[in-house]
């Protein structure tokens, strides 16, 4: 009988040896599937990331470029309307030019407008367009 019951405990030691080694195997399997799917999920947090960043810098790029063609713009329209007023009113006008030379006065209209209504271009008259 103890033969028996020795056979016995060997085989129910050996069938939970076997449960734990089949257990220990499931969750290394699913420990694998969890990390393949958390891997697969970062490296596509990753990319949104990478492109919502890329995405960024360029519209921070382009809001740059227009700032700063704004400025540029702002700065050759000051030009022109120092460049006409110095033309209009230059060198010929200080209180200590020794000539006193008179001049007519007359409007140069300098914008940067052309719209039909308001094409002041060349005329010198004052006038705003043909609908005056």
């Amino acid at each position: 009988m103890n033969n028996g019951l020795e056979k016995a405990i060997a085989a129910s030691e050996l069938s939970i040896a076997k449960q734990a080694a089949d257990n220990y195997a499931a969750v290394q399997i699913e420990a694998a599937k969890n990390r393949l799917g958390l891997e697969q999920k970062i490296a596509e947090t990753t990319a949104d990331i990478k492109l919502s960043n890329l995405k960024d810098n360029n519209d921070t790029c382009n809001l740059i470029n227009s700032f700063n063609n704004d400025n540029l713009r702002n700065d050759l329209q000051s030009e022109k309307i120092i460049h006409a007023l110095h033309h209009h009113h230059g060198h010929h006008h200080d209180h200590y030019d020794h000539h006193h030379r008179r001049h007519d006065y007359h409007h140069h209209y300098y914008n940067n407008f052309v719209d039909g209504r308001n094409d002041r271009r060349g005329r010198g008259d004052g006038g705003r367009g043909d609908n005056d």
